[in-house]
């Protein structure tokens, strides 16, 4: 099995194998410890193998497969028609996924920030471009080398990336090509100093989730479904060693859906006043900051901000505060262990009883049910 361990997506592709061998297979698995387009150990194939999985395949290696009449199957993302019968994401369909994620978010300008000649990168691109065409939107492209010849340094590309942002109307919905791309755009952000999520909401791909919560905000991201490209991958396999001939060659797995947290949880608002009045929030809701201090730092009066949040988000500023904390009580009950009284403190409330009056009026139950209904689960 030639597929890398260093990420993510290739750890969850190793993951649906296993799961395949378990259940159907009793293989004896030669698999190292690799990086992403490791190339081959140079003694590959002078081994007799019954069966290879490789990530890593170019057109030298598969000649070298087909010729050795080796069953395989093909799971790289940069290459097509090497005569190996492939699996792999469906790269456009990415694409119009997180196209429609920011739409139905309300963004009407959107943009995509990928890697030149990337082939994933430039199909994600493709199908994103095309879905928003088809919901009448515009879009907008930032594109740098990734790897090989001419990569920039990499305080440079962030410095192009912040002056792209910069000149976007705003609010924009941007699509990054993966994790390691949106981690780029939200650190662009910071530097150009747009609010995320308000004035600029931000996608990436793979949900590497490690990536994602090291980021500033938490950034949202489209899972593929590499366990089930792993499972089938080893299917196919199983069915080539025993003579079978697969139909067709090619074979491409949708993604599962949008991981959506802080870096898109937003609505696209064209007014200033909403847009810092939300920021401020954001930062502040758990220090117990008020409505009247909210009007004073963005400096408009208390009723302006009132009719303008009813306008453009459907309720009043305390209600947003209360959801703000909220969320993150939510947050802290699902990936934590600590006391109520611990998380009243931590999110602004002076009394644990009245967080739990709050939390249960907005979610219809107590975070003690809550709590229990997700670590049963």
């Amino acid at each position: 099995m030639l597929i890398e361990t260093s990420t993510t997506y290739g750890r969850e592709i190793l993951q649906g194998i296993a799961q395949y061998q378990k259940s159907h297979a009793r293989w004896s698995v030669y698999l190292d410890e690799r990086e992403l387009w490791a190339t081959p150990p140079s003694w590959l194939l002078q081994r007799h193998w019954d069966g290879i999985l490789c990530r890593t395949t170019t057109k030298g290696l598969a000649e070298s497969i087909i010729s050795k009449g080796i069953p395989a199957v093909d799971l790289n993302d940069l290459y097509t028609g090497l005569g190996l019968p492939r699996i792999r994401s469906k790269m456009q369909a990415i694409g119009q996924l997180g196209a429609r994620h920011l739409h139905e978010r309300g963004f009407r300008h959107l943009a995509f920030c990928g890697f030149k000649n990337e082939t994933w990168s430039t199909e994600r691109r493709d199908g994103f471009f095309a879905e928003a065409a088809t919901l009448g939107t515009h879009c907008d492209l930032y594109e740098s080398v990734w790897r090989g010849k001419g990569v920039p340094r990499w305080d440079t590309d962030q410095d192009k990336i912040a002056s792209w942002i910069e000149s976007l109307p705003k609010p924009v919905g941007i699509m990054a090509c993966n994790d390691v791309r949106g981690q780029h755009v939200l650190n662009a952000c910071q530097d150009s100093g747009d609010f995320v999520p308000e004035q600029v909401a931000v996608v990436g791909v793979d949900n590497n989730e490690l990536l994602c919560n090291f980021c500033n905000p938490p950034l949202s991201s489209i899972q593929p479904n590499p366990l089930r490209i792993g499972f089938e991958a080893a299917m196919l396999l199983d069915q080539l060693m025993a003579g079978e001939q697969p139909d067709p060659m090619d074979h491409e797995i949708d993604p599962i859906g949008v991981v959506v947290r802080q870096s898109s949880d937003a609505l696209g608002i064209a007014d200033a006043d909403v847009v810092a009045a939300i920021a401020f929030i954001r930062e502040n809701a758990f220090s117990g900051v008020t409505v009247d201090q909210i009007a004073d730092q963005v400096a408009v009066s208390r009723s302006h901000l009132e009719r303008s949040f009813r306008k453009y988000l459907g309720h009043s500023p305390q209600h947003e505060i209360r959801w703000t904390q909220v969320k993150r009580i939510r947050q802290l009950l699902l990936e934590t262990d600590l006391t109520l009284a611990s998380i009243a403190k931590l999110v602004g409330f002076v009394h644990v009883e009245y967080m739990t009056v709050v939390f249960k009026r907005l979610t219809g139950q107590s975070p003690t049910a809550f709590r229990k209904e997700v670590k049963d689960f």
